[in-house]
């Protein structure tokens, strides 16, 4: 796992106020968010997978350089099967308090810092997790305010240093220094065969 960096000013243009589209959607989430818990109960929360364009995805490969966030293999095929979210869509899980959050975290569907490509493995495993060591964010609160107030346990390449948090043996296992760190490769199963072989290969080169 590296440490990535995205263009936050400007983002996309499709995942900004200057897409039509984008409007469009988060108006109908806000309209969903509104609902009392009953109404919001009986349907998911919209999402339109349109608005994450090409465009959006092709700067996530250009910042990724094609590969898996987190365990750094290439992604291969159709880009847009990759894209995923840090945070949960909805009915988010938090293992280390044993709650689950039905309507976290799909005011983010759409915010840059919260998309991310992933491959498939990697993401069977990560599923709707979202371990955190805080209090668990409000409604609409902005990325900033989630990030202070949750104190997210669970890496996240484009915010945290991964080598503060893990470290790596000749045999090329990883595992983790800090709470984050071991979570990470617990949650994400980072010592697949497959990819300590990998790692391995790549330290003996």
């Amino acid at each position: 796992m590296l440490k990535l960096k995205k263009q936050v000013n400007p983002k996309p243009s499709d995942i900004s106020t200057k897409s039509i589209l984008y409007n469009k959607e988060m108006f109908r989430l806000k309209a969903y968010l509104k609902l009392n818990n009953i109404e919001r109960s009986r349907t998911r929360a919209p999402f339109n997978k349109e608005v994450l364009s090409s465009a959006v995805i092709d700067e996530l490969k250009r910042v990724q350089n094609n590969k898996c966030a987190y365990c750094e293999i290439a992604l291969e095929g159709g880009s847009d099967r990759f894209i995923s979210h840090y945070r949960p869509l909805s009915n988010a899980i938090d293992p280390k308090n044993n709650i689950e959050h039905v309507h976290c975290y799909s005011w983010f569907a759409y915010e840059w810092q919260n998309l991310m490509l992933i491959c498939e493995e990697c993401n069977s495993y990560k599923l709707n997790y979202f371990p955190i060591m805080g209090r668990t964010a409000y409604t609409f609160s902005s990325w900033k305010a989630a990030q202070i107030m949750e104190q997210p346990i669970l890496l996240n390449p484009f915010e945290d240093n991964p080598t503060s948090h893990l470290m790596f043996d000749t045999d090329g296992m990883v595992f983790g220094n800090t709470e984050q760190g071991k979570a990470t490769v617990d949650l994400l199963n980072l010592n697949r065969p497959s990819l300590q072989i990998n790692r391995k290969k790549t330290i003996v080169q």
